[in-house]
């Protein structure tokens, strides 16, 4: 007989399992259920030979069919996810092996997103991923902070020829029709040009060196701050970002 606990063979007499202690409730192997076709299987490690399976989870035990010994479906399960990730699960809450509290670690993660340190919510991502390299909520996460940074506006401005918006290594004109992109490398020859000896209106000029090539001229009230700005950006700098923690909410 087997014991109803932990699936150990026992002797026929036997009061209490050699194994786990459990008092002897023993199941017949005859009256376990085998996987059948049609059940959803889930992966799962034999508990005796380490066989790769595909069990029922709503099951409570099965035979394994290389060995033909009797093992609990849950264990089986836990001890395939230990196996391909580390990971185990503790009253609803992933465990590492190595002792690394996953859930804990993604809910720091956000927090920090969420207050737009971006920094340290990178960081306690890929902490998840040393664990478990296929984590979807750490690869979501880091793929959030991704696109926000990427996306970020710098500086914007509504000029005569549509919006213009200084983002992470290039430009963007949104006009009426389509946005045109200009990247930052390709720009030169900016200008400041005054309109009048005297006067205060301004105009941003630049030629882009796309296919065909561009020269572009546009009326703003930021000439100065705007050739500032793609002069950094040109270098890799950029002003300070703000609103971070509300965009990662957001996104």
């Amino acid at each position: 007989m087997y014991c109803s606990s932990c699936g150990a063979k026992l002797p026929d007499n036997a009061k209490f399992c050699y194994n786990c202690g459990a008092k002897s409730g023993a199941f017949d192997l005859s009256k376990i259920p085998h996987p059948q076709p049609q059940t959803k299987f889930v992966p799962a490690k034999c508990t005796n030979c380490g066989a790769s399976l595909e069990v029922d989870s709503g099951q409570k035990a099965a035979v394994c069919p290389y060995c033909n010994s009797a093992y609990i479906v849950e264990k089986a399960i836990q001890e395939y996810q230990i196996n391909v990730s580390g990971n185990v699960m503790v009253n609803g809450t992933t465990i590492n092996i190595n002792g690394k509290n996953i859930t804990n670690l993604l809910e720091r993660a956000n927090q920090y997103g969420k207050d737009g340190d971006f920094d340290n919510a990178m960081k306690y991502f890929n902490e998840v991923l040393d664990s478990d390299i296929n984590s979807q909520d750490a690869l979501r996460g880091i793929q959030k902070i991704k696109n926000i940074l990427n996306n970020y506006v710098y500086l914007s401005e509504k000029t005569n020829k549509g919006l213009l918006e200084l983002k992470k290594g290039r430009l963007v004109l949104s006009t009426t029709v389509n946005p045109q992109l200009y990247e930052l490398e390709k720009i030169f020859g900016l200008t400041i040009a005054k309109k009048g000896l005297f006067s205060s209106g301004k105009s941003l000029q630049f030629t882009y060196s796309g296919i065909p090539e561009r020269r572009v001229a546009m009326d703003t009230s930021m000439a100065e701050k705007w050739f500032i700005a793609i002069e950094d950006a040109k270098m890799g700098k950029y002003s300070q970002m703000t609103g971070l923690g509300r965009l990662f909410e957001e996104s």
